[in-house]
């Protein structure tokens, strides 16, 4: 397969590189170094297809924080105001733009050694080394993300008590017009 065009998207914590050909594909490379030169990939070169897969993962974009598990050291009570305190912390930062820095870290840090899932701690550990050695400009990019991860640890049980009240209200719809067709149809 040929390579025609290869393009880089630079985001703070990784290049995305893009190859058109017949099938679109996304690849991402970690940036080790902040500031380390990235050797470009050479045009035209051959490569070989992957042998097929099925249910085979390529690419796992570490962007999203893991499925907490339930924490084995704390409650839920107190897990979800540690979060809601860093998303206070997040937001007044966002708005004032002279936030505490040093709060923020370390109630992500607070965050990581009180949650009892090996990937959860590694995942808010790096956002907050990750944070905490960013330039100014890089950093309000990793509140957003920071942000919408806390917003959707927040928002996951509402959401799946909704679809979960969603899939009853029709189940019990179905089976109510099914009761009613056959009332229909009997008592002819």
């Amino acid at each position: 397969m040929l390579i025609d065009v290869i393009t880089y998207f630079h985001t703070p914590s990784a290049f995305r590189v893009a190859a058109s050909h017949s099938k679109h594909q996304d690849m991402l490379v970690e940036n080790k170094a902040l500031h380390e030169e990235v050797q470009p990939l050479a045009l035209h070169e051959e490569a070989q297809p992957p042998a097929y897969q099925p249910l085979h993962i390529v690419d796992q974009s570490t962007d999203h924080p893991p499925a907490p598990a339930a924490p084995s050291t704390m409650d839920e009570a107190e897990w979800r105001s540690k979060l809601e305190k860093l998303e206070r912390k997040v937001r007044k930062h966002n708005w004032t733009n002279r936030g505490d820095e040093a709060k923020i870290v370390e109630s992500m840090r607070d965050l990581a050694a009180s949650h009892s899932d090996p990937e959860v701690q590694a995942y808010w550990t790096r956002r907050a080394d990750d944070f905490e050695r960013a330039p100014d400009s890089d950093k309000k990019a990793l509140l957003k993300d920071i942000g919408r991860a806390t917003g959707l640890l927040l928002a996951a049980p509402f959401l799946i008590t909704g679809a979960i009240l969603k899939g009853m209200g029709t189940i019990l719809e179905v089976s109510g017009t099914y009761l009613f067709k056959a009332k229909d149809i009997f008592i002819k």
